[in-house]
Formats: structure tokens, sequence, C-alpha cells
């Protein structure tokens, strides 16, 4: 039993840096001048633990609180500012719908960073996520694309959510 809860605990390690490290990555293609964004999404995640948004409610946990509190840290604000960054700024604009976080109405990078990824991974996706990266245009007011790749982005989106 101890090596299925350590195997499990890594492999959650090693989904939450992909998705960071998708995320992040996302940001420096779409935004390679946004430092503020591309620093929020290399943080937005790091108060997550294993099973995270399955038990917070439950346990009264909020990630988001976490994140906060490791952002204002000594050793990540000592980072911060070698980057000439505030961790403030980072909190304020993690805070904000983005085109990191998404708005109530537009899909913000790191729900793409998932439903690329999760769908690739279960091997059920029509076109590679670098093929589709390339058709999509991504500013401050969303993603923008064609309505062919919109409509595939759509599919990943119920695969990713009602399978």
């Amino acid at each position: 039993m101890h090596i299925l809860v350590v195997a499990h605990t890594l492999l959650q390690l090693y989904i939450a840096d992909m998705n960071i490290l998708g995320v992040w990555k996302l940001a420096a293609v779409y935004f390679p001048n946004h430092h503020v964004l591309r620093a929020a999404a290399i943080l937005h995640d790091i108060g997550h633990l294993s099973f995270s948004h399955a038990v917070e409610k439950t346990l009264g946990y909020d990630h988001r609180a976490l994140t906060e509190e490791y952002i204002q840290s000594p050793e990540v604000v000592s980072i911060l500012h070698t980057a000439n960054l505030e961790p403030s700024d980072i909190i304020h604009y993690l805070r904000l719908p983005s085109p990191l976080t998404g708005t109530q109405n537009i899909l913000g990078l790191d729900h793409l960073d998932s439903f690329l990824r999760d769908t690739y991974m279960t091997g059920n996706i029509e076109t590679m996520p670098r093929e589709l990266i390339k058709r999509i245009h991504c500013s401050e007011q969303g993603i923008e694309t064609d309505e062919p790749t919109g409509l595939q982005l759509l599919r990943l989106i119920v695969q990713v959510h009602y399978y």
C-alpha cells in the first residue's frame, strides 16, 4: 500500500509540473514580453496539494490562499525581486480575470493547457497540440481561432469534462 501511495503522489507531482510547464509555455508563446503573466503562470498552482480540487470543499481548503502565501514567502519574494517583479503584482494578477485564468465566458491558458494535455495523454485528440496552438491566437481579450479549430477545442473540452 505504501508503494501505491508514493507512486500516486509522484504521479500527482508529475501532472502538476506538466500543467505548470504547459501553462508557462503557452504564456511564453502568446505573451513573450508580459513578465507578470509569465511569472503568474509559473506560480499559479504552487498551493495545490494532491487531489486538491477533489477535496478542497470537503476539507475547507483553498489552494489559492496557500498559493498567495507561498508567493509572499521570503524565498519566492527574493526570486521575483531578482526579475524586478513584485509579489503583490503577481497576486493581484492571479485574482483578476485574465488570459491566464480566463473569465466567465473566455477560456484561459490554464484550462487550454489542461484540455490539450489531457486529451493528448488519453489518445483522444485528432490534431497534435503543437499544431492546434499554431492556429490559436491569444490576447488580453481571450482566445481567438477559426471555426474548425474552435469546434475542435469545444470537443476537447467536452471530452475532458464529461468522460
